[in-house]
């Protein structure tokens, strides 16, 4: 008998998590019965994504934390419905294993997993950094929990010392990209061109808008690159949640006394391949990173990525070879963009080299049968 998987997302906001689930679930489908639980609040824009020909979507009630005393009391009064809701619907299916993606934030997945006993379940961790309350939660129920993904070597650094359980299974498998949708139509041509001419660089960014994010440094750098007449432009894509409208409000502030930097906010992208297609090179100015879906996907379209060291960044980018890191401040990110496009021959190989890192090291196809490999591991 084919054996079943859930997988369950809380968040409802288009993140790096749905993105690591979503692509596997094609791959997953041919092997085991899969199942994926949402939010109610989940828009079209995510459905869109989702494979519904292969797998079973469910929606659950998920009230989200947050820092807001209004929202968070919120949260905390609708914790017991939105598990019950939940633990209804894992029992309704009673899978064989239950994977629980968002990272340690996702403690309603993890607690309605154990109420049902289903006897495999995993907890999949993605990031590097979580507030103490939530490290203290995640340390009691790491108890409970056999099985553990890391999204990076990174997060298991920070998340395995925290793990209460003396004996536990593990596995790192990055994040990934599907090379053949990130792909570059014609490889170097775009770049090559925009170093030999007089034009403005775009250099660029996809990311949710958040204080992790690090854009500080971005607005910083349009203002300098203004004040000496830099030939750069950055632009920021992404959207701006309810929960971050105040944060935006000041990170933009610096902007109304520096209106000629070149520095545009384009909003949520629906279709980040004409994004990235639209850039002459990456940047990434995390403050905290496991494995980041748009380096990656930036290194398929062969994008050269400039990024602070965060992560595993710094185990797929090598200065010279396919990017470079910086510290976090404009002036080593304006020196390194001025020697990216000081040669258009260095420019070119970066290009293909940042191609040919994704290829080799971070395509679907790895990731799936890292998976594949991990569930035959502890199913059968």
């Amino acid at each position: 008998m084919t054996k079943s998987i859930v997988f369950v997302l809380e968040d409802y906001r288009f993140a790096g998590p749905h993105a690591y689930i979503f692509g596997l679930l094609s791959s997953l489908s041919s092997y085991y019965q899969v199942h994926l639980v949402l939010s109610c609040k989940v828009g079209d824009n995510i459905l869109s994504r989702l494979p519904l020909d292969s797998i079973t979507l469910h929606y659950s009630n998920f009230t989200l934390p947050s820092s807001n005393p209004y929202s968070f009391s919120r949260y905390i009064l609708n914790f017991i419905p939105d598990l019950f809701c939940l633990y209804r619907i894992l029992r309704s299916i009673s899978p064989d294993c239950v994977y629980v993606g968002g990272g340690s934030w996702s403690v309603k997945g993890i607690i309605s997993s154990l109420l049902i006993k289903s006897s495999k379940v995993v907890w999949h961790l993605n990031d590097t950094y979580a507030p103490l309350r939530i490290r203290l939660l995640f340390k009691f129920l790491s108890s409970f929990i056999q099985y553990y993904t890391f999204a990076s070597a990174a997060s298991e650094d920070y998340y395995a010392p925290l793990i209460s359980r003396k004996c536990f299974t593990s596995k790192i498998i990055p994040a990934y990209v599907d090379t053949e949708v990130f792909s570059p139509n014609i490889l170097d041509c775009r770049l090559v061109d925009a170093c030999c001419s007089s034009e403005t660089i775009t250099v660029g960014t996809l990311v949710n808008i958040n204080p992790v994010k690090g854009l500080e440094l971005v607005v910083a750098s349009s203002i300098l690159a203004f004040t000496y007449t830099l030939p750069f432009r950055f632009v920021i894509g992404g959207p701006v949640f309810s929960s971050q409208s105040e944060y935006f409000t000041r990170l933009v502030q610096p902007l109304i006394d520096a209106p000629g930097a070149q520095l545009s906010f384009v909003g949520p992208v629906k279709d980040p391949v004409s994004f990235y297609a639209s850039l002459d090179a990456y940047v990434c100015t995390s403050l905290y990173e496991s494995s980041p879906i748009s380096v990656w996907q930036a290194l398929s379209m062969s994008l050269p990525v400039i990024s602070t060291r965060v992560g595993d960044v710094p185990s797929f980018i090598l200065d010279g070879y396919n990017g470079y890191l910086i510290d976090k401040n404009p002036e080593s990110l304006l020196s390194v963009l001025m020697t990216l496009f000081q040669s258009s021959t260095n420019l070119a190989n970066l290009a293909r080299n940042a191609r040919n890192t994704a290829v080799t090291k971070l395509d679907v196809a790895i990731a799936s049968r890292s998976h594949l490999n991990f569930f035959q591991e502890i199913l059968f």
